[in-house]
């Protein structure tokens, strides 16, 4: 089954996940979805530098189409983190309500 991962393209994700880094080429933390290649629903790249992170997982791209066709696309980017660091208030953001759209997953985006 394929999923029309267009109304999510240029969407912008914070990764905060335990397997995340910031982009080796610029620092950033910030992906922007990109269209998908192959067997891939969406590509991921840093919108800073354009270099490619990585691709979206089926589950979170079906999760972000839905998304967007209830609410459009938010002018801030989502962010995406795991059960293992969803609790733990980070330094740099403040802590985020279980209510606040945040994706959360045990397995790699």
């Amino acid at each position: 089954m394929t999923i029309d991962a267009t109304p999510i393209v240029g969407l912008r994700i914070r990764l905060r996940r335990t397997i995340d880094t910031p982009c080796a080429a610029c620092g950033g933390t910030t992906v922007a979805v990109g269209e998908g290649v192959g067997p891939h629903v969406a590509a991921l790249h840093c919108p800073d530098c354009r270099r490619h992170r990585g691709w979206l997982s089926r589950p979170i791209a079906e999760f972000l189409v839905e998304i967007v066709a209830r609410f459009g696309q938010p002018h801030e980017p989502i962010l995406i983190r795991n059960h293992a660091i969803a609790d733990a208030p980070s330094p740099r953001a403040p802590a985020i309500s279980d209510h606040s759209g945040a994706w959360e997953e045990d397995d790699e985006v």
